[in-house]
């Protein structure tokens, strides 16, 4: 998919696995060319862009606010595939595998940066924000 430099305003509020502008992409997909801007709650592999990334993605960029519980990033929530050239401005929020660009990396970055306020949660959130985001899990 080639995005031709658009911007893709997300809002997602899902109780659902693999959330992004694509929630899953595999071994063959090219993503390119593109930015997201939005807010996202939901679980587990979280991103602004790519959810579940296994692919090759380059020329991203994503300004997001997102809420999750593990693998949460800023453009890739979790990622065994390559990504290159992309940067990510955001803040995240979860209880395991946090971070700016992506929550859990087991593939190959490069030519990146990222300029984002990462929270880890370890044990119940206050009773305020545990009511607006119910999903999160105590332990």
């Amino acid at each position: 998919f080639d995005g031709n430099g658009a911007n893709f305003k997300l809002n997602i509020n899902s109780q659902s696995n693999h959330i992004g502008l694509f929630n899953y992409t595999g071994l063959e997909s090219v993503i390119k060319n593109l930015s997201v801007t939005g807010n996202i709650i939901a679980k587990n592999n979280v991103g602004g862009v790519i959810g579940y990334h296994q692919g090759y993605a380059e020329n991203i960029y994503a300004k997001v606010d997102i809420f999750g519980e593990n693998n949460v990033g800023g453009l890739i929530g979790y990622n065994t595939g390559t990504f290159n050239l992309g940067y990510s401005i955001a803040t995240l929020v979860a209880t395991n595998n946090v971070g700016g660009f992506v929550g859990y990396n087991r593939g190959t970055i490069k030519n990146t940066y990222s300029n984002s306020k990462v929270f880890g949660l370890k044990k119940c959130m206050s009773k305020i924000l545990k009511m607006i985001y119910p999903f999160v899990l105590c332990f």
